[in-house]
C-alpha cells in the first residue's frame, strides 16, 4: 500500500489506503498485518494522510475534494480500541480531471490544515 502515515498517539494502529480505493485502513500491527478496519468516510481515493506533531489529530484529502479532519486518541489500557472521532469536513477544492484533494500536510505548532488540489488551488484552513 504505497499511501501511510503513522504518529505515536496512535503507533500501534498506522493509516494506510491504496489509490484504488476510497478507504483508509486502519491496522493493528499487534494483532495482525492485515487491516483491522476500514474507515468509511470519503466517496473517492484518498491521496494523503498527515498526523499533527502536537494535537492527537489526523487529517485525509481525497478525490471526492474534500479534506477530513479526526482526532484520535489511544488509552492507556491497550486492550482497549482506539478512538478515532470524525471533527469536521473541508471543502475548498474542486473536482479536477478526477482529482480532488491531492495532499494535506499540518502546521507544526498551530493546529492548521493546508491542502494541495488538483484544481491548483492550495488552501489553508485555521477553524
Amino acid at each position: 500500500m504505497p499511501l501511510g502515515a503513522c504518529r505515536p498517539f496512535i503507533a500501534h494502529s498506522p493509516i494506510s489506503s491504496h489509490p484504488s480505493t476510497a478507504k483508509p485502513f486502519r491496522f493493528d500491527l499487534d494483532l495482525s498485518s492485515k487491516p483491522y478496519k476500514a474507515m468509511r468516510y470519503h466517496e473517492a481515493a484518498v491521496r494523503g494522510v498527515a498526523f499533527h506533531s502536537r494535537y492527537p489529530l489526523f487529517a485525509t484529502g481525497a478525490d471526492d475534494a474534500a479534506a477530513q479532519v479526526f482526532h484520535g486518541a489511544v488509552f492507556a489500557d491497550l486492550m482497549s480500541n482506539p478512538l478515532i472521532v470524525p471533527v469536521k469536513i473541508l471543502r475548498g477544492h474542486a473536482v479536477h480531471d478526477y482529482a480532488g484533494v491531492l495532499d494535506v500536510t499540518f502546521h507544526p505548532h498551530q493546529p492548521w490544515l493546508f491542502t494541495a488540489g488538483g484544481d491548483g488551488k492550495a488552501c489553508l484552513y485555521v477553524d
